[in-house]
């Protein structure tokens, strides 16, 4: 049972670092879930159009009819199979739960689809992950589709905002790939990142590093020193730039995710009650970003859902009942990440506080022995959270 107290204690601290660890890679955005609309057909500029008005759950069934044309006249090419599967799991995060199958379905026949046209395709097998959670657990995934599985993983991850052109990214990036060990450099980087912002204030892109960069200093702070206003100055200044970023484009995914956590953090440690007042946006962007890219930051809409219900208790959890969220489908997301992205002890680590929080204490520490048996450095990308983890 100490163990399992520690585990409780400990959860912040090592969410913040897994959220904060340094980046040893930095390509082409490696988030994207599915590909741009394509060119071949003159169709795919209205698919594209409708997609972005799709948001509110409007324009899919037209999205659909529209896209599914498309592909039964270019039956050899992916693109359309993909955009279908999406637009299929997006509609059915719209409908009631028992009407919703038959969506997941469908998406799961179109992905699959993708796949065999082009084996490699990683939004093909994204899509088809995306699916898995809502048909079934992880045994029926692996059961029917395992050889994908052992074909993609793991997936390769890469910063969690887009890569600026901006003549200060390189020395903002230099300081953000060293802040781990050293808050100073978080600090420098944020500061680079907050003038960024300040003097192109219609770039989302600056706007969301600026959000990011200071919800990380401000999760530093509640892991070493608990809630105090030091943190809480860094997630108000993180919501106010995640506010001006919904201005230009309150569905940009990354906008909307690093808003619920600096929201969820700042109110962590009020009351119940206190906790309640915030339900309805915790919510909304947790259900945002779960429907439009469950896979986005190592399966992060799942895992901080799984963590505010830790923190959070009965009042998450009901939350998420009402909205058709349920539990079991998140813990399947995270059983899946652990496969995708292997490596990563919080993964487990979070499984294994809402096992505890659901009373069933023999698995958590089944899934805390794993961890400290497992070997920390075998990923040199996560080796030191996974060290504190084990710590």
């Amino acid at each position: 049972m100490k163990i399992l107290v520690k585990l409780r204690r400990t959860a912040t601290l090592i969410l913040m670092i897994i959220l904060v660890s340094p980046v040893l890679f930095a390509a082409q955005w490696a988030w994207n879930i599915m590909p741009p609309a394509a060119d071949y057909d003159v169709r795919w500029q209205q698919v594209d159009k409708l997609w972005q008005q799709h948001w509110e759950g409007e324009h899919l069934d037209e999205i659909i009819e529209l896209t599914e044309e498309i592909f039964e006249d270019h039956p050899g090419r992916p693109e359309a199979a993909i955009w279908l599967a999406r637009a299929c799991t997006v509609r059915a995060a719209y409908e009631k739960r028992e009407e919703r199958r038959e969506d997941y379905e469908k998406a799961e026949k179109y992905a699959l689809k993708a796949l065999k046209i082009d084996p490699d395709n990683v939004c093909a097998f994204k899509a088809l992950v995306d699916t898995l959670p809502y048909l079934g657990d992880k045994e029926q995934a692996l059961n029917k589709y395992g050889s994908y599985f052992e074909k993609f993983a793991p997936l390769t991850p890469g910063y969690v905002i887009p890569t600026m052109d901006y003549p200060e990214w390189e020395q903002a990036r230099k300081h953000w790939d060293n802040r781990s060990n050293d808050v100073e450099q978080a600090q420098k980087a944020a500061i680079i990142f907050e003038q960024l912002a300040d003097s192109h204030p219609k770039d989302i892109l600056a706007l969301s590093w600026a959000l990011r960069a200071n919800y990380d200093i401000g999760q530093y702070y509640t892991a070493v020193d608990g809630n105090n206003s030091q943190a809480m100055a860094y997630y108000e200044k993180a919501m106010g730039y995640a506010r001006k970023a919904f201005e230009i484009d309150r569905y940009y995914v990354p906008a909307n995710y690093w808003y619920e956590l600096a929201l969820a953090r700042s109110v962590q440690f009020e009351s119940l009650l206190g906790k309640a007042k915030h339900l309805r946006p915790l919510v909304h962007h947790g259900r945002f970003t779960l429907r439009e890219n469950g896979l986005y930051n190592y399966f992060g809409p799942a895992l901080a859902l799984a963590t505010m219900i830790t923190n959070g208790g009965w009042v998450t959890e009901k939350g998420m009942q009402i909205i058709g969220i349920r539990l079991e489908e998140v813990m399947t997301q995270l059983d899946l990440a652990e496969i995708l992205y292997p490596g990563k002890f919080y993964i487990l680590y979070g499984k294994a506080d809402v096992l505890a929080y659901k009373g069933r204490t023999d698995e958590a520490l089944v899934l805390i022995e794993q961890i400290l048996k497992s070997d920390p450095d075998a990923n040199p990308y996560v080796a030191l959270e996974n060290r504190a983890v084990v710590e």
